[in-house]
């Protein structure tokens, strides 16, 4: 990780859970974590956290599914820092949102956030380091183990689809960043059932008998893409908790 230090990564969905997780841990490998939420008090108490240890971490209060917003955020990146190495499309919701007689409205909510907010920042992150000619860059989708599977989770299809179409999403960049002769790595990480607030939140528990995975489990597996050789292309990777079926 020796050479992102003073890098500026974009963790998005930074507040809680995951992305909470690998702000802090990018910011700890001397990082300069930018990180998006729409909960400003919980990204304010990081910011505080992490600058009592030298660490900086900026939050930003900022909604993904609002394009306006996003491209705003973009702006003052720019402005402030004038360079993006490392982006963690990790904003994502939960929800039991059934196919049979599930509603319209929660069935777009979660595919704007977690599908076609996730195309808009790949684009302006892009454009970004295109613009700023930065070749080394990185571009990492936080997918799910079920992007590559459907769980027997009653009630789970909707944001499996979404999952799925992340999983593609990010080899389609992939792809297309090659094609066009750039530098520019991506990788797609997928954790299996991991405690934390999205999971919870989504109506489902993860119950003692349960094989999983904490957050830092996550992060710690972020900063081993990132550390790998430029040379290195780490395309999908599945994390499992020891035991588990999923």
């Amino acid at each position: 990780m020796d050479r992102w230090q003073g890098s500026v990564a974009l963790v998005t969905g930074a507040s809680a859970g995951i992305g909470k997780s690998i702000a802090i841990e990018l910011a700890r490998h001397g990082m300069v974590v930018v990180g998006w939420a729409r909960r400003l008090d919980k990204l304010k108490t990081i910011e505080d956290e992490l600058s009592t240890e030298g660490k900086t971490f900026v939050g930003r209060q900022c909604d993904v599914a609002d394009e306006t917003a996003v491209l705003n955020e973009f702006s003052w990146i720019e402005k402030t820092y004038g360079k993006l190495n490392v982006v963690i499309n990790n904003a994502g919701i939960g929800a039991v949102a059934y196919l049979a007689d599930g509603k319209t409205e929660l069935w777009q909510k979660v595919f704007n956030v977690n599908l076609i907010s996730v195309a808009v920042i790949t684009r302006e992150a892009v454009k970004f380091m295109r613009k700023f000619k930065i070749d080394d860059g990185h571009l990492i989708f936080m997918s799910s183990i079920v992007g590559h599977m459907i769980t027997p989770l009653i009630g789970s299809g909707i944001y499996c689809a979404t999952k799925h179409g992340v999983t593609l999403m990010a080899e389609a960049t992939r792809q297309e960043l090659n094609a066009s002769g750039s530098k520019i790595r991506v990788s797609s990480v997928s954790p299996s059932f991991t405690k934390s607030e999205i999971f919870e939140r989504s109506g489902r528990k993860i119950t003692d008998d349960m094989p999983y995975l904490e957050c830092k489990d996550i992060a710690e597996i972020v900063a081993w893409i990132l550390s790998a050789s430029p040379s290195v292309q780490i395309s999908d990777v599945i994390i499992r908790p020891t035991g588990s079926e999923y």
